[in-house]
């Protein structure tokens, strides 16, 4: 199953990270750069253009 997802909204410059395994969200801004939960150790800019 979906064990994460991403929800970005360009008019709000901000991304929301849903992680199902630690029933977590998180909130995030562009220019942030983001953890991705399902591989330790990688992140990704949060630069959407």
């Amino acid at each position: 199953g979906v064990r994460e997802y991403w929800i970005v909204d360009p008019e709000k410059k901000s991304v929301t990270v849903y992680q199902f395994e630690k029933e977590s969200v998180e909130q995030y801004s562009f220019g942030d750069n983001i953890p991705v939960g399902i591989y330790e150790g990688f992140s990704i800019p949060a630069d959407f253009r």
